[in-house]
């Protein structure tokens, strides 16, 4: 057991939730159900089509909120609320549910939770502008066709004709300006660069899907990570069970749950309504949730100036989320918090603001990496053991199951080598790609451990995995092909730094599947099936959505902005840094026809490896590596998850308020009241975070009726 599990109340008891439980609704969690049935599978793949149909435009021209900006999964909830209470109706209304059971709608929402984010800034927003920007924003002024296109391999970028006159199809331009009238939308300009991606994108995710199922047994059951997303929906099914609500009735206990869970959404929810309208109707005066920069106000000197961004947010879902946590873990976030603002207040008088930013940023990429070798160092017993099997050498693990060992360590080591392939393919060298897929395995582990663990369902991860391989190696031994090539893959799979984490979803979705005995076979198989049907989809959904209502540079602030980025600094940096990596490579060329090595003065930053950085970096995997061996071995001290968070301050700054109020709530109710009282109270804060999830889709369909523009937007996080 986690040291997590120790903290009182615990996670859960078995397949439960955690608290108290009365025994009339304990009966109703042990109901194992029917199979998922066909209307199942037909009403997942609507749920899902209208999702990818629906989603770009809510969230890119509508911009009344973003479904699809982090882990936190509030249209799938809401889409699973709105099932639960409609078979619920149809059940007292007419003795019916159509046929539909409790697992089918699992099915629904593990098929939604797995593709929520695609057809928003989870993929689409991100690889159109990523794939089109390096030619679209190219002027004679920045030479980038000098210093980045001929890096930028054929068939994997987008451009259109050369010649200013061509009446053909300008797929780039009518990307960011909108389709001109009397033509059509170009998919097929489209198809080959899509087509090239899509084969690298089902790698990524076979490969997540594998590694999820192959850790997802040492995490679920035998360490018992609370996985606080998973609970929301958990809760909702069995507090609302899809059979009839007889025995539930018959439950004082139940009942009460019930009451507190829906006291909490009509709170949140109630909440959203009033800031909606006050966004309506000027007169009305909103209620503070988002306050940003108090220290522009209270903390103007020296050395207090130096700890930066002070934020306080007032999150209802994130507070929902960490009084599901252990209290160590909820400590953990805003204590952090706390000492790293008090270092960067030391290290910013001594040093400067970018240097003690950097070495915070360092620290807590170390701790990322750090994290998920650590993780998978503890998992080691049940991965050799799935591997000897995988072998013949011994039997199968114990417990469901969806594929067999050798399937599972087949499909990993066949993505993983098809990934390093595609990017050889794509023009990055066999080893540099090698290096690079191993460093989004351990960062898509860390991460993904940060969410089923802590509930940062909103993290960033600052370091890409090509810059902690330049770090290393410098941009210059990678050369400008590896360089640019690199950096262009990592931003299609980081889209906003990482804010969106594909293998956390997976896991989330096979721990519902998990704790309402749903197959973990009919799990992978809806994901899957999705997966396939939101890509397809997508293409013609998300391209028509765009060319069609003005383009990228009018649909909001993640659209442009991802767009934007190659102008505002991440692309003309590279092109900078790619243009110093060939003066260098002539400069070495030059230095060595003469018969010697180039002076260390004459070494530009881009031939020289950064120190600063790697040492801090360095720092941040001991102290992650020393708080897990002193927390395993020897006593309590606080969980490392706060310290991960250092990695982005952004994420750190906004979400550290709402997790000290969850904390604080949990302990004075455990404090206070006892098992008895969080076993009640544990479904008010369930329920904030379905009332968030419900105001967010009150709004966006309220926003699409309305003659005005209207743009409340709710952030969970």
């Amino acid at each position: 057991m986690s040291e997590a599990a120790r903290d009182v109340p615990s996670y859960r008891q078995g397949r439960t939730l955690s608290g108290e439980m009365p025994d009339a609704l304990q009966e109703l969690l042990d109901d194992s159900g029917d199979e998922v049935s066909w209307r199942g599978w037909v009403l997942g793949l609507l749920t899902v089509a209208g999702i990818t149909v629906l989603e770009p435009l809510g969230d890119f021209v509508l911009q009344s909120t973003w479904f699809s900006s982090n882990a936190l999964p509030v249209l799938p909830i809401a889409i699973l609320f709105g099932l639960v209470l409609a078979m619920r109706g149809l059940q007292r209304a007419l003795n019916t549910t159509l046929g539909f059971t409790r697992n089918d709608l699992v099915l629904v929402f593990c098929m939604a939770l797995v593709t929520y984010a695609l057809p928003g800034t989870g993929f689409w927003s991100f690889w159109t502008t990523q794939v089109t920007a390096p030619y679209f924003y190219a002027t004679e002024t920045n030479g980038w066709a000098k210093s980045l296109h001929p890096y930028l391999t054929e068939g994997f970028f987008l451009r259109d004709p050369s010649a200013a006159l061509d009446n053909g199809p300008r797929p780039v331009e009518w990307l960011y300006n909108g389709l001109p009238p009397g033509r059509s939308i170009p998919y097929a300009a489209w198809a080959g660069p899509f087509a090239r991606w899509y084969v690298v994108l089902m790698l990524m995710f076979g490969a997540w899907l594998s590694m999820s199922l192959l850790l997802f047994r040492r995490w679920s059951n035998l360490e018992r990570l609370p996985f606080p997303v998973a609970e929301v929906p958990v809760a909702i099914l069995k507090l609302f069970p899809a059979k009839g609500d007889a025995p539930a009735e018959s439950s004082d206990g139940a009942a009460a749950a019930r009451r507190m869970f829906w006291v909490g959404l009509a709170a949140v929810f109630a909440l959203h309504l009033w800031n909606g309208l006050a966004v309506l109707e000027r007169r009305i005066p909103p209620l503070p949730m988002l306050n940003w920069n108090l220290n522009w106000r209270l903390f103007t000197e020296s050395p207090y100036r130096e700890m930066g961004a002070l934020h306080f947010h007032v999150y209802p879902a994130v507070i929902g989320l960490t009084f599901l946590l252990s209290l160590d873990v909820a400590f953990s976030v805003w204590f952090f918090y706390v000492l790293r603002k008090l270092f960067l207040m030391i290290v910013g008088v001594a040093a400067g603001a970018a240097l003690s930013d950097r070495a915070v940023q360092g620290q807590g990429t170390g701790a990322l990496l750090m994290l998920a070798v650590y993780a998978l160092w503890m998992a080691r017993a049940e991965l050799g053991q799935s591997l000897r099997a995988a072998m013949g050498r011994s039997d199968e693990p114990p417990g469901d199951r969806a594929l067999p060992a050798r399937a599972l360590w087949s499909i990993f080591g066949a993505c993983a080598l098809g990934v390093t392939g595609w990017m050889a393919w794509a023009g990055i060298g066999f080893g540099w790609g090698v290096l690079l897929v191993a460093l989004m395995v351990l960062v898509a582990a860390g991460l993904s451990r940060l969410v089923v663990e802590a509930g940062l369902v909103a993290t960033q991860l600052y370091d890409f995995p090509s810059q902690m391989l330049s770090l290393g190696a410098t941009p210059a031994v990678m050369g400008s092909g590896n360089y640019v090539m690199a950096r262009a893959v990592d931003r299609v799979f980081a889209n906003d730094w990482f804010r969106i984490v594909p293998m956390a979803n997976i896991l989330n979705g096979f721990q519902v599947a998990a704790q309402t005995r749903l197959r973990q076979s009919s799990a992978l198989a809806g994901m899957a099936l999705a997966l396939c049907l939101t890509m397809g989809l997508g293409f013609f959904t998300f391209l028509g959505t765009t060319y069609t209502n003005g383009g990228a540079k009018m649909m909001g602030f993640y659209m442009a902005d991802s767009s934007n980025n190659w102008t505002r600094g991440e692309i003309p940096g590279i092109a900078q840094q790619s243009a110093s990596i060939q003066n260098w490579e002539k400069k070495e060329e030059a230095a060595r026809a003469e018969g010697r090595e180039p002076a260390e003065s004459e070494r530009p930053e881009v031939a020289r490896r950064d120190w600063w950085h790697i040492g801090w970096m360095g720092i941040g995997s001991l102290a992650m590596l020393l708080m897990s061996l002193v927390r395993r071995y020897v006593f309590w001290f606080p969980h490392p998850a706060g310290y991960v968070m250092w990695m982005s301050s952004f994420p750190h700054d906004c979400l550290w308020a709402s997790f000290f109020i969850g904390w604080l709530a949990k302990w004075l109710i455990a404090k206070f009241g006892g098992m008895r009282a969080y076993g009640q109270w544990r479904y008010f804060f369930v329920g904030m975070v379905a009332g968030e999830a419900a105001a967010a889709l009150f709004w966006g369909v309220a926003s699409a009726f309305m003659s005005q523009h209207f743009s409340y937007v709710i952030r969970s996080g």
